[in-house]
């Protein structure tokens, strides 16, 4: 299956007609769609679902009334809407291109009229129309179709220990069909109860028969209770999602508008002030540095100049001292000569011609052009050498310290510059107190509405319990007719082979499984060494983590990314294993992970998790870096844009700049 094009009408807040054409490249696989929240994304994904599934998209989008949603995802004061996806598919060695198109009416109370049309290479098929709930099954049934598309709930649930191991259930069991299994095994506990009311002979007087017509109206409304319930829960849901989007719009709304600015205010005054005395400080000492030798540095051939002639000034002092030194020791020492008997004349006079010649040689004869004091050479040496090449490091990084406390002043400034006023923000921090509050009145609904779920399932079990009981009483009491017995006896016997059924599935097709989702485990985790196994326990579905000494891994090890992480490659690994080459579409799939999961998901994941990937992402997820890392692998690009004028959102080509 690939995907070719999806066109939505008057859906959710795109009005009149959009479309987005798929990447088909297997090179390029990814079409990367981005959008603001609120810009909708997720209405894209269940659209697809909505076009392929109609009524049976239920438990894949969450709705509890198929004609109510319909009315709700139309773009508001629209009378018509529609949506029509186009897609190909391999069938006799040769390629077909399927296009489905639903479309339906809204009048003032709900939406009705859906109309159903498929074409297959252009040609009408209002056969596979008529019968196109089934005929989907074999292109890609539904209780497969949450491994191919998802959003960061599911990967949620999935990564979250108190969901994963039902979450994994349910995801397995499509996989292997045995949620037929389960409808059947429900079916068949419905069929004997009936059969059990319906079958007694002459016993309606009896306290047991009347206590089992008691208990099968107490499992009666406790089966209620539990749609109620489900329901119930799943109202809370789609009220917590909107409560969620809300949120994020005001905190949006609040950031751009300054809000968290102001939050900052007293900050961005404490580091403005720290700032400018930064820079005071590092004026200061640009201004003692021109105020020492350092413009000296401008004539450096200068002062190279007056070290030369201080150097050989003072060589010609030295020299000058030297020579005296010497002749006055010559004739102190001829002095001496000459006062004994042992030297005559000649012998002093050839000695004293000696000392003269040897004098002769410290002789100079240099004239310096200028006067240069010692103190003067010795600081002209030092300043064209290492103490000059010293001061101008100096004054280049004080400058440069002046420069950047200049630059983040300026930066304190502009902030400042855009703080609100307190009657500004006023409304804008309303409005968030508002969402915040309740988004968590929401959450707790939900978990309120989960609560009341648990409460009715347990109640529900504890009433299949009491019925069992007064079934085998009234079988083994005689009071129920020879079909019925027989009836029973083979309604336990087939729900002991189709368990034993699931079973042998699971654990034929377990060793497959594990091993596809060990190796997209290994691609995805940055800790290669954290995880070397994994187990799947047949019965319960509870995963185990191994590291290579056999250890467990404790889930409290994890981080949140790195069990996300194991959530992807759980659904990596139960795709790779249904055989089908078939697209994959994430909603919002990295916003929740850190930076190095984030890295893996984009260079491991999504190039190579199927021949076609669709991603929905925000302005803060699949950008700068983390979209130059995919870009090679991207093949198309859109942008959901709000259109402010025309109230709606419109598809256009390109991406966030």
């Amino acid at each position: 299956m690939l995907l070719r094009e999806l066109n939505v009408t008057n859906i959710g807040p795109f009005r009149g007609e959009q479309a987005v054409k798929f990447a088909t490249d297997p090179n390029q696989p990814v079409t990367l769609i981005g959008g603001k929240n609120g810009c909708g994304k997720t209405t894209l994904l269940e659209s697809i679902l909505l076009v392929l599934y109609g009524t049976r998209a239920r438990n894949l989008v969450g709705f509890s009334n198929y004609f109510e949603f319909l009315q709700d995802l139309t773009h508001r004061n629209c009378t018509e809407a529609s949506i029509s996806l186009a897609f190909d598919r391999r069938e006799g060695g040769a390629n077909k291109r399927y296009t489905i198109s639903r479309t339906w009416e809204v009048t003032e109370e709900f939406a009705s009229n859906e109309k159903i049309v498929v074409m297959v290479d252009d040609e009408l098929r209002p056969d596979l129309a008529s019968s196109w709930p089934e005929y989907v099954e074999q292109i890609l049934p539904a209780s497969m179709a949450g491994l191919f598309f998802f959003d960061g709930e599911r990967v949620i649930a999935l990564a979250d220990a108190k969901t994963s191991t039902e979450a994994l259930r349910a995801s397995l069991y499509g996989l292997l069909g045995l949620d037929l299994v389960d409808r059947l095994q429900s079916d068949l506990v419905e069929f004997r109860q009936d059969t059990l009311k319906k079958g007694r002979q002459n016993g309606e007087s009896e306290p047991v028969a009347s206590e089992l017509d008691s208990a099968e109206s107490a499992l009666q409304e406790a089966r209620l209770w539990v749609d109620a319930a489900e329901l119930e829960l799943s109202n809370k849901q789609t009220a917590e999602r909107a409560t969620d989007d809300e949120l994020v719009a005001a905190r949006e709304l609040f950031s751009k508008s300054g809000g968290e600015l102001f939050d900052q205010r007293e900050q961005l005054v404490a580091d403005l002030a720290s700032v400018e005395s930064r820079r005071e400080l590092a004026t200061a000492s640009a201004l003692r540095l021109a105020a020492s030798a350092l413009p000296l540095q401008i004539v450096k051939p200068l002062l190279g100049r007056v070290a030369e002639v201080g150097g050989q000034t003072q060589r010609a002092d030295e020299a000058d001292l030297l020579l005296r030194s010497h002749k006055e020791r010559d004739e102190r020492l001829l002095l001496l000569l000459d006062q004994t008997k042992a030297f005559t004349d000649d012998h002093i006079g050839a000695l004293e011609r000696a000392f003269t010649a040897d004098r002769q040689r410290y002789e100079q004869t240099y004239l310096a052009p200028f006067h240069v004091s010692t103190d003067t050479h010795k600081a002209a040496q030092d300043l064209s050498a290492i103490g000059g090449d010293q001061l101008q490091e100096e004054v280049v990084a004080t400058l440069s310290a002046i420069e950047s406390a200049e630059q983040d002043a300026q930066d304190r400034r502009r902030s400042l510059a855009s703080v609100p006023n307190e009657q500004e923000i006023s409304v804008l921090v309303r409005d968030l107190a508002k969402a915040e509050s309740n988004s968590l009145v929401a959450t707790a609904a939900v978990q309120q509405a989960s609560a009341e779920l648990l409460e009715a399932q347990n109640q529900l079990d504890a009433r299949h319990r009491e019925f069992e009981i007064y079934a085998t009483a009234v079988l083994e009491s005689g009071a129920a007719s020879s079909r019925t017995v027989r009836i029973d006896r083979e309604v336990k016997k087939a729900q002991t082979v189709l368990r034993r059924f699931q079973t042998r599935i699971v654990e034929k097709n377990l060793e497959r499984i594990r091993l596809n989702v060990l190796e997209a485990l290994s691609a995805l985790y940055r800790k290669n060494r954290l995880i070397a196994d994994l187990q799947i326990d047949p019965d319960t579905l509870t995963i185990r983590l191994l590291q290579a000494s056999g250890d467990t891994v404790q889930s409290a090890r994890l981080s949140a990314g790195e069990r996300q992480l194991l959530a992807t490659a759980l659904l990596w690994g139960l795709s790779k294993s249904t055989g089908r080459r078939l697209p994959t579409v994430v909603d919002t799939p990295i916003a929740r992970l850190d930076t190095s999961h984030r890295t893996n998901l984009i260079e491991r994941y999504f190039p190579a998790v199927s021949e076609q990937v669709v991603l929905l992402s925000t302005d803060e997820e699949l950008v700068g870096d983390y979209y130059t890392k995919l870009a090679p692998a991207v093949g198309q690009t859109y942008l959901l844009a709000y259109d402010d004028a025309e109230d709606c959102t419109k598809v256009n080509a390109g991406y966030f700049s």
